[in-house]
């Protein structure tokens, strides 16, 4: 694979790294010198190949040795020299230059987590005296977004057991006390475009080196990826939302399609998040904003509100868990919201033609009030292929229009709609409900049961808070409130999905008898004897409200 290189560097890699280095410099060719150095590193696992690498591009000038630096920084932190000599390096960039190369930022606060975590003794310390000098240089502040300082704090912290002279301990637990305290910043502050420049200085110096078959797009993928990350920083700091990007790897031309599919997935997955709803109706503005980003195939940030990025996230996350097999797939499938099954299946669909064997999407979310700072999800093309197979049976009768599905926390588990109220009285009164509002209950298990009671019927909100259907109860008598509710919950997610399984318009239509059958083919995470306890409650429930219902004689 080296045949395209001159015969001078040829002769001297049998020789060892150091002498094709000096070949390389000789020839006035130090960056390709460096290049096969880091392509030996990387294929063949040579360390002392990477060693060299360190040592070759600290200080760095030109942008291979920028790229390999920070390549080295986010991949080479397990070998003693490798660490030893970035850490060294950039101690002196302290003590003697201006400060860490802006390039570096973004890279820097998990490279310090990374050394500070090193199994052998030396290199953690190496790294508390970087800390120690940033601190004494007052630069702490210039790469750890606010909440991941308690995380560097707390690792630091771990390790002050390691340095052996009191002196020096006393400073570091002053680092500890200025990382944990309101001194840093909310977000890092970022030096994008330092990043940015290396992407396009590193893409024209492979250009010229193209000819020696090298495997050189890694490389300037690594790059692209900082700068992404970079990017996304930027754009959570400026706005103080949570950020989630899209990276389709080894895909240069995806379909905005992608794009398409994965904000019908987000948007899905934020609705069943905040209020379980399934049944179709006109898309709101959940408040997602798109920006432009670098690096990426597919060139955006998507910004959220609230905790919908987290939401969207942990909802994928829990998709792509279960993908290792297709069976657990369809599983996890057929327990979802069939519109979060229907979306994720579409984008699946869409991923698994674009994205061959090895390749895959990857969901970065970063959110400033996290410790973890950025973090990445990976779907690959084997779980989108398994998901695109087969769409599980209650999702494909859903959309034949045959049945409507609601999600089991909209089904009641409070034995009587006479105790909800009671629930909701408490709440008037005292803004709280325990054991001692409600009648015939011994736990505050079942209290939530009440509290989940009202909210289905509207009286409470997701966070439990009386609603203006609540306060409308405070002067009508019991009959009353029955006759209103009775309304309220013909017109709930369950009460509209069991007239629809029914057939029936009204709730004095339905049949108590046909609850549990209702259960069993219309609601999602229902299992064993729950349906059938579940069933109980709703024949109470339709046995107090249908004899009150509007226009009923009674």
């Amino acid at each position: 694979m080296y045949h395209h290189l001159p015969a001078t560097l040829r002769t001297s890699l049998d020789q060892g790294p150091r002498a094709f280095l000096q070949a390389a410099e000789q020839i006035t060719e130090r960056d390709l010198g460096l290049l096969v150095l880091w392509t030996r590193y990387l294929q063949e696992h040579d360390a002392e190949a990477g060693r060299v690498l360190a040592i070759a591009c600290s200080p760095s000038s030109t942008a291979i040795e920028r790229a390999t630096r920070l390549w080295l920084m986010a991949n080479g932190t397990s070998d003693l020299g490798i660490v030893h000599t970035l850490l060294a390096t950039a101690t002196r960039e302290v003590v003697e230059d201006d400060g860490i190369s802006p390039y570096l930022f973004g890279q820097m606060l998990e490279f310090l987590l990374s050394a500070i975590a090193h199994t052998h003794p030396s290199v953690p310390i190496g790294a508390l005296a970087l800390l120690d000098h940033l601190a004494e240089a007052e630069k702490l502040d210039w790469h750890i977004p606010g909440a991941a300082r308690a995380r560097l704090a707390a690792a630091l912290q771990s390790r002050l057991a390691d340095v052996v002279e009191g002196h020096e301990v006393e400073s570091l637990k002053q680092v500890v006390e200025r990382l944990r305290s309101a001194a840093i910043p909310v977000a890092p502050r970022l030096d994008v475009r330092a990043v940015q420049l290396l992407e396009l200085e590193l893409a024209k110096a492979l250009d010229d080196y193209a000819s020696y078959q090298l495997p050189l797009p890694a490389l300037l993928d690594s790059i692209r990826r900082r700068s992404l990350l970079d990017s996304a920083g930027a754009v959570a700091a400026e706005t103080g939302r949570p950020v989630q990007t899209l990276r389709l790897n080894s895909a240069p031309q995806p379909s905005s399609r992608t794009l398409v599919n994965f904000l019908r997935f987000a948007e899905a997955a934020i609705a069943i998040s905040r209020n379980p709803e399934f049944v179709e109706v006109e898309a709101p503005d959940y408040g997602i904003s798109l920006r432009w980003a670098p690096g990426a195939s597919v060139p955006v940030h998507i910004s959220y509100t609230e905790a919908d990025a987290k939401a969207v996230f942990d909802m994928l996350n829990r998709l792509v868990a279960a993908g290792a097999t297709e069976h657990q797939l369809q599983l996890v499938l057929e327990e979802m919201d069939p519109a979060v099954a229907n979306a994720f299946i579409a984008l699946a669909r869409r991923l698994a033609p674009e994205a061959g064997p090895g390749q895959q999407l990857e969901l970065i979310l970063t959110d400033p009030q996290s410790a973890s700072w950025q973090t990445t999800l990976v779907l690959r093309a084997d779980v989108a292929s398994r998901a695109s197979r087969g769409v599980p049976g209650r999702v494909r009768e859903a959309r034949r229009g045959k049945q409507t599905l609601i999600h089991k926390d909209y089904v009641p588990q409070a034995n009587t709609v006479r105790q909800v109220f009671q629930a909701v009285d408490a709440m008037l009164k005292r803004g709280v409900v325990t054991v001692a509002d409600i009648d015939e209950i011994g736990n505050t298990r079942q209290v939530n049961y009440y509290k989940q009671g009202a909210r289905i019927l509207g009286f409470f909100d997701e966070d439990n808070l009386p609603t203006s259907r609540a306060h409308a109860l405070r002067d009508i008598d019991h009959a009353g409130r029955l006759a209103l509710t009775a309304v309220y919950f013909e017109d709930s997610p369950v009460g509209r999905a069991w007239r629809a399984y029914c057939g029936v318009d009204r709730l004095p239509d339905l049949k108590p008898e046909t609850a549990q059958q209702f259960l069993e083919q219309c609601v999602v995470g229902l299992s064993g004897t729950t349906p059938g306890r579940r069933a109980s409650t709703l024949r109470k429930w339709l046995t107090e409200l249908a004899s009150h219902y509007p226009g009923t004689s009674r």
